[in-house]
């Protein structure tokens, strides 16, 4: 996928249905995909407050600028580029994501085992899903920088 096609709404759809045409597997993927940004999301969160302005302190302590806030900054900012509708529609989910995940990471001792766990049923759901259902393998198998980025368009 070149550079230009990285940033195409079309290419990105295009990519994306060349890989996942069954149903099944598409829902696998709108279940799995996120799950698996969260979990990286709860990994990153451990990082803590990175800058030690807080400046969302005043709102909820959990809104901290740990590094899953500026990870999921990125990747809105991507969505927001891809398609303006569309990446709105995702920061909703990734706000959700970034506060819940540092949650987890501040609140909960079994942090790494959620991080694990969740990790590898999404990977083995999705590769699974590819091998049953569209009896091929995964996009990122072929093309990670197109799949990651095609992901979460589904």
């Amino acid at each position: 996928m070149s550079k230009g096609g990285l940033f195409d709404i079309k290419t990105q759809f295009a990519f994306y249905g060349s890989y996942h045409s069954n149903t099944i597997n598409k829902l696998v993927h709108i279940i799995f995909v996120p799950s698996i940004l969260w979990a990286f999301a709860v990994l990153f969160a451990r990082s803590g407050d990175v800058t030690g302005m807080k400046p969302f302190e005043h709102i909820h302590p959990l809104m901290e600028t740990n590094l899953a806030f500026f990870a999921l900054v990125v990747y809105a900012s991507y969505y927001l580029m891809l398609d303006f509708i569309g990446g709105v529609t995702i920061l909703v989910e990734l706000f959700l994501f970034w506060v819940s995940a540092t949650h987890v990471a501040k609140h909960n001792e079994n942090w790494l085992m959620i991080f694990i766990v969740v990790q590898v049923v999404s990977w083995t759901m999705q590769i699974g899903a590819h091998k049953v259902f569209e009896g091929s393998p995964a996009a990122a198998g072929t093309e990670l920088a197109g799949a990651s980025s095609a992901g979460n368009v589904n």
